[in-house]
């Protein structure tokens, strides 16, 4: 039998470390940053529609990942994250 220690789920690894409110805010987090990712995929020209095509397809890579195993595991794949809700957040407040 193999133990392993932490849960191949990101959803049950984020209710387990942090309860209902932490994945609240985590499923927040990451609906609005998809969601600002692929309305600049659609509504912007140039370098912005890039992104935000980029974006979206980050957060849908790390959210199918995270289905079979926990992404956040490793620490710099944490700041890889937080760093593609940045980037969404603040393309959302550029309007070009």
């Amino acid at each position: 039998m193999i133990i392993t220690p932490h849960p191949h789920n990101l959803s049950l690894n984020v209710i387990s470390e942090t309860g209902i409110a932490g994945l609240i805010g985590f499923v927040w987090v990451s609906i609005v940053g998809l969601k600002n990712s692929i309305s600049k995929a659609f509504s912007s020209t140039g370098f912005n529609r890039h992104m935000g095509a980029a974006l979206a397809a980050a957060f849908t890579g790390v959210f199918i990942q995270g289905i079979f195993d926990n992404v956040f595991y490793n620490y710099r794949l944490v700041l890889v994250f937080l760093m593609f809700v940045a980037f969404s957040f603040a393309f959302a407040i550029i309007k070009v």
